[in-house]
């Protein structure tokens, strides 16, 4: 006796085999084949995002001072930088943090 434990044994014939294997092949192949158009169209959606970023850096202007606003920038796109503080921790009433009143989030010394 083996303490009532058995083992069942199946074993596939070759025309199981090749039909096995052949629809193996030809997922492999449809998916080769099909990847050659999506790598097609993603380089291309590549290149016309690199086009588009160099013409928009051949039309930006640098504006060096954000609260001076001039009207020859109107409709152009402009490049500006800021520093930001969290203010006063002594003074502010929020200790550095941000808030959001409508939201009525708040981040205490998010900007450290």
């Amino acid at each position: 006796e083996n303490g009532g434990e058995f083992s069942e044994t199946e074993y596939e014939n070759l025309g199981d085999r090749l039909q096995s294997s052949c629809c193996g092949i030809c997922i492999g192949l449809l998916l080769f084949f099909g990847a050659f158009p999506l790598l097609y169209w993603n380089e291309g959606r590549a290149v016309e995002r690199y086009e588009a970023l160099n013409e928009a850096e051949a039309q930006v202007t640098t504006v060096f001072d954000p609260w001076d606003v001039d009207t020859a920038n109107e409709g152009k796109l402009v490049h500006f930088s800021v520093n930001i503080t969290n203010g006063d921790n002594n003074n502010d009433s929020n200790n550095g943090g941000l808030t959001d009143p409508i939201f009525g989030i708040a981040a205490p010394n998010a900007l450290q």
